[in-house]
C-alpha cells in the first residue's frame, strides 16, 4: 500500500523511530487524508502495532482473556517484518539463546509446537534442530507488555548454540575483561557434522 510515493513501510518506520509521536500522526494523517483514508490514527495503530489493544490489557485482572488473533494482528513488527524471540529452557528459567521471528514463524511454531525462527542470514525459515539435532519443543509462548518481544519456554534437546554450548550466553563481563565462561558439551563439527 503507497500514499502519495510514501510506502507504508517508511511511514510505520517513522511512527516507531520518532521520539515525536505526535509529529509523526500529523505528518502520516496529511499523507492519508490526501489518499482518501479516514484517520491516520488508524493506519499509525495498524502498522506499529496496536499498542492500544496490550495497555487495556494492562489494567485487567488476572484470567481475563482476549482472543489470539486479535493480538496477533496488532503486534508491532519490525521493518524487516520481526520480532525479537528469547528461547528459555521451561523447567529451570536459563535464558538460551536470543533469534528472531517473523509472523509465519511464529504461526509454524504455535501450530507444531516445534520453534521456528527466521534465520536474517540465510533470509529463510529455521526450524531449530534441523541440522544439529538440537531440537526445542515449545511448552509456553509469552509476550511481553507491549507486544514487541516474544519469550519462548522451550524444552531443549541438547546444546542450544550452534557453538555446542548449552546457551549463548557464554561471553561474561569481567572487570575489563571478556571471559568466556562455559565448555562446549558438544564439538560443533560433531554437532553439524562438518
Amino acid at each position: 500500500m503507497r500514499f502519495e510515493g510514501v510506502s507504508a513501510r517508511l511511514v510505520s518506520r517513522v511512527c516507531r523511530e520518532k521520539a515525536a509521536y505526535g509529529l509523526a500522526v500529523i505528518w502520516v494523517d496529511g499523507c492519508l487524508r490526501a489518499s482518501g483514508r479516514e484517520t491516520a490514527q488508524r493506519f499509525i495503530d495498524t502498522e506499529r502495532g496496536d499498542m492500544s489493544l496490550f495497555n487495556e490489557l494492562e489494567r485487567r485482572p488476572a484470567g481475563e482473556a482476549v482472543l489470539l488473533e486479535d493480538a496477533l494482528a496488532v503486534l508491532p513488527w519490525n521493518v524487516d517484518g520481526l520480532l525479537p524471540a528469547v528461547a528459555q529452557q521451561y523447567d529451570s528459567g536459563e535464558v538460551l539463546m536470543l533469534a528472531w521471528m517473523n509472523e509465519t514463524a511464529l504461526r509454524e511454531t504455535l501450530a507444531t509446537g516445534r520453534v521456528c525462527y527466521w534465520s536474517r542470514s540465510r533470509q529463510r525459515l529455521w526450524r531449530k534442530g534441523e541440522s544439529s539435532g538440537q531440537v526445542q519443543r515449545l511448552v509456553e509462548l509469552r509476550f511481553d507488555c507491549d507486544g514487541d518481544t516474544i519469550l519462548c519456554k522451550v524444552d531443549q534437546t541438547g546444546p542450544a548454540c550452534h557453538t555446542g554450548r548449552r546457551d549463548c550466553f557464554y561471553l561474561k563481563i569481567d572487570g575489563d575483561h571478556l571471559v568466556i565462561d562455559k565448555a562446549p558439551l558438544i564439538d560443533p563439527n560433531t554437532l553439524y557434522g562438518c
